[in-house]
């Protein structure tokens, strides 16, 4: 492991020295999930809520949905300036719960079509313990590979259990936060900036609406130095971290499975108006 990665581990649980000496000196901040979609840009987000002197990750692994024990156990013992990483499906008793112990609840969203892209290269690529390393291996080329991330398979069954769902089916386990009034939602191409094909001042605001949802007093000056820190390929995870990189690999064909199985997320969550593109 590299250093910069063994750092960046170290500095997100607040263990570094100067976070250690910051944790003590704060007094009762908030909580955060930290909730998005897989491929969305969880690592941005996290980021984000650790490059502010306040808030250091809880010692746990990202919580699942296929765990809601785990979960909610993790949630329950949570502490002020503690943030909590998660894939977590909307259900109204989890946003009851999220309200009950005073989480600031944020959920980072993605063009569902780089989500795509970002998830079978992930798997195929760079994660050989990802469940479906080896059933993405045995496709022959990757225009095959995005047509099954589009569409999913139904027969598909991991030794731990785990199924391959389309983007469809992804999608409408996490729409419904979208309208929760009490959580925030983060468009990955508002916050990525200009290294990732962003704009920098939509970037600083839409830091600036972060930190004010959990009620952090972030002055102007440390929002804007943020933004600079903010993106970083040092992530197991990173792909490109691209606005639009489905356009130089989705064919004509893929365009139209994405209409017919999805196209509707794509107009409610605000990346087209209509059909049409």
């Amino acid at each position: 492991m590299k250093a910069s990665s063994i750092y960046r581990d170290i500095s997100q649980y607040g263990f570094t020295p100067g976070k250690l000496r910051l944790r003590f000196g704060f007094g009762s901040g908030p909580k955060v999930l930290a909730n998005s979609i897989p491929k969305s840009g969880t690592n941005l987000l996290m980021r984000a809520l650790f490059l502010t002197p306040q808030l250091y990750r809880k010692l746990s692994r990202t919580v699942l949905s296929d765990d809601l024990e785990k979960a909610t156990r993790v949630l329950k013992a949570a502490s002020p300036n503690q943030v909590v990483a998660a894939h977590l499906y909307y259900s109204a008793a989890l946003s009851n719960l999220i309200g009950e112990l005073e989480f600031k609840n944020i959920l980072i969203v993605r063009d569902p079509r780089d989500i795509v892209v970002s998830k079978y290269f992930y798997a195929t690529y760079k994660d050989r313990r990802h469940y479906l390393h080896a059933y993405y291996q045995g496709i022959s080329n990757d225009a095959q590979r995005i047509t099954k991330t589009i569409s999913g398979d139904a027969e598909f069954l991991s030794s731990k259990g785990c199924r391959f769902h389309g983007i469809d089916y992804i999608l409408n386990q996490y729409i419904q936060w979208v309208d929760e009034p009490n959580c925030l939602i983060v468009r990955f191409e508002d916050l990525v900036g200009s290294k990732g094909g962003g704009g920098v001042e939509v970037q600083v605001n839409t830091l600036s609406k972060v930190y004010k949802h959990i009620g952090l007093d972030m002055p102007e000056d440390n929002v804007v130095k943020i933004a600079r820190e903010l993106f970083t390929s040092n992530s197991k995870t990173f792909n490109k971290g691209e606005i639009g990189a489905w356009r130089s690999s989705f064919t004509s064909d893929h365009v139209a499975l994405f209409k017919e199985v999805c196209g509707n997320h794509l107009v409610r969550m605000g990346y087209e108006r209509d059909l049409d593109w």
